[in-house]
């Protein structure tokens, strides 16, 4: 495990740091986030690939059927939720104050 969270770590301490330093460009976030994106899922495949072989993770996700449809309504849903209770926050939050 060492031997893989060496090279993430040294990669994202870097990315924090040319991220977040004083005067750094807009330019220089949108391809941090997509590393960050492109490294982050490397990761998770990884460690899924760690635990259980490729074989048997297609056999689980075939074996659920439609399932991951509802549930990436119920991502979509939730997130929708979050978002309007989001918006909805400073309207309350005015009349608390009132």
């Amino acid at each position: 495990m060492d031997s893989h969270t060496c090279p993430v770590d040294r990669y994202f301490g870097a990315a924090d740091i040319s991220t977040y330093r004083d005067g750094a460009g807009p330019l220089l976030f949108a391809p941090v986030v997509a590393l960050w994106v492109v490294l982050g899922t490397a990761a998770v495949l990884a460690a899924g690939l760690a635990m259980m072989p490729w074989p048997l993770w297609r056999d689980a996700a075939l074996s659920l059927g439609s399932t991951w449809h509802y549930a990436a309504f119920v991502a979509l849903l939730g997130t929708s939720a979050w978002q309007w209770s989001e918006r909805l926050w400073d309207p309350t939050a005015s009349l608390a104050d009132a």
